[in-house]
């Protein structure tokens, strides 16, 4: 899978990388939907390990339609589908249904880390801690908004290196 064919995937977790730290294809996809002031719920100027697990548990909960405690492809490329429309709605790009069917497979293989067939909570809470101890750079158990406009310039600047290669 190229990098830039990774980035248009839908993030389902927020993926960040920090500090001197290679930003790899997923992180910086999930970057481009990440909502700094969403997630800093207490507004202090830092996303806390509790802040982003809440975050994630109630981004999992409203996917998980039928409330089994697990996210099935069906439950995914429904909230995928609503996304899309949500974006074009706000003037973002058209995709067709091949296309999203194609970024739905790619997203729900990558997130369902034990390839059971679904998401559950805890495949996201491996990534996510993962993700977290990345993103922390000057591993102080909390992202600033420093740490996250860094990561958003490099996402940048390996987009704009991908584009002129690929």
């Amino acid at each position: 899978m190229t990098y830039k064919m990774t980035l248009s995937i839908f993030a389902a977790v927020m993926a960040m990388a920090g500090g001197t730290q290679d930003v790899s294809a997923k992180e910086a996809n999930g970057m481009r939907h990440f909502k700094f002031d969403k997630i800093d719920v207490n507004a202090d100027g830092y996303i806390t390990r509790q802040e982003m697990a809440a975050h994630q548990a109630a981004k999992f909960t409203a996917r998980d339609a039928n409330a089994d405690g697990a996210v099935s492809k069906e439950e995914l490329k429904a909230a995928y589908t609503n996304h899309v429309k949500k974006h074009q709605a706000q003037g973002g790009k058209t995709y067709d249904a091949a296309k999203i069917e194609r970024r739905i497979n790619r997203m729900f293989n990558r997130l369902d880390a034990n390839a059971d067939g679904q998401i559950t909570q805890a495949d996201m809470q491996n990534r996510q801690d993962r993700l977290f101890e990345r993103t922390d750079a000057d591993n102080d158990g909390r992202i600033s908004k420093a740490e996250a406009k860094a990561l958003r310039q490099k996402i940048r600047e390996k987009r704009k290196q991908n584009q002129t290669e690929g």
